[in-house]
């Protein structure tokens, strides 16, 4: 298991300032209470949001600014939310590289959201779907009637950066090696996500 290591002060700091230049602002008080019903915490803790194109990308730090501190336990949290909900999520143990991976993922999913597609037939933007698996997920027109089926649907990474895509595959594969090893092992997958129903998953 990794070692955690806890934020400090200046290297917050460091990550509120990058934050604020990629255009995420901080939750007030009145949001927070809204978008922290979506997550259970302990405590009022430091959160970002951006908005586009109907959805918004939520992240959560694990610091609370009244303490100048981390919660001791916790996990750092990046979300897309769509009509209120959970489309996406994605969990962070804090370790080493907590931060930057932090930073990594709410850049990716603010990038998702700017880039959302827009069918082509309806002239409408597309909506976050489940796929089969636990962590699948793609773009898909709500609209039933397409005369090209595929037109109406996009793959999830629609949009991003090269060095976005390359990223996340290498993020992919590093995952399902993990997952292989617990089959392999008969320890449980997955089992932050399984804590949370199925809108509140990854």
């Amino acid at each position: 298991m990794p070692k955690k290591v806890l934020p400090t002060i200046k290297s917050f700091g460091d990550f509120r300032g990058l934050m604020q230049d990629c255009g995420f602002k901080k939750l007030d008080g009145d949001e927070m209470m809204i978008y922290s019903t979506l997550r259970p915490m302990a405590e009022k803790e430091f959160g970002f949001e951006y908005s586009a194109n109907g959805l918004s990308v939520i992240v959560w730090t694990t610091w609370v600014e009244s303490v100048s501190a981390a919660q001791e336990s916790d996990m750092g949290w990046v979300l897309i939310i769509q009509e209120g909900e959970k489309a996406y999520s994605h969990c962070f143990n804090r370790t080493k590289n907590f931060l930057l991976r932090l930073l990594r993922y709410a850049r990716i999913a603010k990038r998702r959201i700017v880039a959302r597609p827009v069918c082509e037939e309806h002239s409408i933007f597309m909506r976050v779907k489940f796929g089969r698996g636990i962590k699948s997920r793609y773009w898909a027109c709500s609209e039933k009637n397409h005369r090209d089926k595929k037109s109406a649907r996009r793959d999830f990474d629609f949009g991003l950066t090269d060095e976005m895509k390359k990223f996340l595959e290498a993020e992919r594969k590093m995952r399902a090696r993990w997952i292989e090893k617990l089959r392999k092992e008969g320890r449980p997958t997955h089992t932050t996500m399984f804590k949370r129903s199925r809108r509140q998953v990854i």
